[in-house]
């Protein structure tokens, strides 16, 4: 009862014709007599360059839960537009953690090494307030453990081992 459903279809519809698509178009209804009307909309920018960056999932959890990222889908998301915009409406007014994913593989988790992440420490209102702008600078987190990628002899006496990340010992039998 009284639960906002959000059904979004990112860029799935398209046009008969010439096969344009709709971009970021959702279908909103209620098994209430009211929708939920928070938003939180806002920039995401590559860190390093400053530059916006396209089609980056922005997500909220529930608050304190952003460790989750690695586990769980989110409650809310948005997609990024051509200059890092992004507006996800229709949220219940609660507290959230937020956080953007260029996702490789669209599986909505934060699941492989090489994809970019952003996020804020603390968690946002949404309770006391209808819209929130939050801007995130989107970076790669640096690969905590390396693993080895290829090994090769490539003379003899001689290996050439590649890793995944910058490796600060080694110890080769």
């Amino acid at each position: 009862n009284n639960t906002t459903y959000i059904l979004n279809f990112a860029d799935d519809i398209r046009d008969i014709n010439e096969s344009n698509p709709v971009k970021n178009f959702t279908y909103v209804f209620s098994t209430g007599d009211k929708i939920d009307t928070q938003s939180v909309g806002g920039k995401l920018t590559d860190a390093f360059t400053g530059e916006p960056v396209e089609d980056v999932l922005v997500m909220l959890y529930k608050k304190d839960s952003l460790s989750s990222i690695r586990t769980t889908k989110p409650k809310y998301f948005a997609i990024t537009d051509r200059k890092g915009n992004y507006s996800i409406n229709h949220v219940k007014p609660e507290e959230y953690s937020i956080a953007a994913l260029k996702d490789q593989n669209m599986n909505f988790i934060f699941d492989q090494s090489t994809e970019k992440i952003a996020f804020v420490d603390e968690s946002i209102n949404l309770k006391d307030s209808a819209i929130l702008v939050q801007n995130l600078q989107l970076f790669t987190q640096p690969n905590q453990n390396p693993k080895l990628i290829e090994a090769e002899q490539t003379e003899p006496g001689k290996l050439q081992l590649v890793f995944s990340g910058i490796v600060k010992t080694i110890r080769v039998e």
